[in-house]
């Protein structure tokens, strides 16, 4: 055996915990995956990693994030102590997908996950259609949640909960207004302690209602928004940015906000898009 020979030979037989780090430095899921052509010790390293990230503004395709997740989902299946997936990071800035690509991602975060979610892609537009919609699946164990897509983003029906979950960034979307409360309020998201939906539009003029025992930050900016409740029952809301615009066909001509609860000094509302009230319900 040659010197480089042996020096292979002894990186493979390395723990597995420290093959998982030097794969993970590589921060491209795709290149770790080619690294199951080194040898049969090497096949299945990759597939055992605790974080997965695809970022790459030209590349690769969808059908390769699908194939890597089915084969991380049937190697985690066949574990009877599959590792905890801290990270699941998909990036394409520069490519849109249809909604039928991206439910699975969901899917697989909901089974897998532990830790943060982040899928951008490119803003989906101009005219959105009811096949547009992706539906968000309860994530029990999932701590934070990054999406923007452009889609219409559908939140899950009133039962179970994100019960890790800490941090939520929605962005460049369309959302039901009426969903809000149920699905952020402390009764889903016990928690939550920072709320970012930036660049939203809702789907309908609406009322926003969100009511929080354990919210610390909101920034919301969201079209079609004729007037934003927030409730921070405990009190801990420490900052709280707000703005946006009721839209056509609204009888009010600027959205308005109240809030309960929060300390006035740190409470930002921009005079020309929203009117507050410091009151208590």
């Amino acid at each position: 055996m040659d010197s480089a020979a042996a020096a292979r030979d002894r990186i493979s037989h390395l723990p597995d915990d420290l093959l998982h780090g030097i794969l993970v430095r590589l921060r491209s899921t795709a290149a770790a995956a080619r690294t199951s052509l080194v040898s049969r010790r090497w096949r299945h390293v990759w597939t055992q990693l605790p974080e997965i990230v695809f970022d790459n503004p030209n590349g690769p395709a969808a059908d390769t994030v699908d194939a890597a997740l089915t084969q991380i989902h049937a190697a985690a299946t066949n574990n009877s102590a599959p590792p905890a997936l801290s990270r699941l990071a998909i990036t394409f800035p520069h490519l849109q997908f249809a909604p039928f690509r991206i439910a699975p991602w969901l899917a697989f975060a909901s089974r897998h996950l532990a830790g943060e979610l982040s899928i951008r892609l490119a803003r989906v537009r101009p005219q959105l259609k009811d096949e547009d919609e992706v539906d968000l699946p309860l994530m029990e164990k999932a701590r934070s949640i990054h999406i923007s897509s452009g889609h219409i983003l559908r939140l899950p029906p009133p039962s179970g909960s994100f019960a890790a979950l800490k941090t939520v960034s929605i962005a460049n979307a369309r959302m039901d207004g009426r969903d809000m409360d149920y699905c952020f309020g402390s009764s889903r998201c016990p928690r939550l302690q920072e709320l970012y939906l930036w660049l939203v539009e809702l789907v309908a003029v609406s009322h926003v209602s969100i009511r929080s025992e354990s919210l610390e930050t909101l920034f919301y900016r969201a079209e079609n928004t004729r007037r934003l409740e927030v409730v921070a029952l405990a009190p801990k809301l420490r900052l709280l940015r707000a703005q946006g615009r009721s839209g056509r066909g609204s009888t009010a001509k600027r959205g308005s906000c109240r809030c309960a609860e929060a300390e006035p000094g740190n409470l930002a509302w921009p005079a020309c898009k929203m009117r507050a009230s410091k009151k208590r319900f």
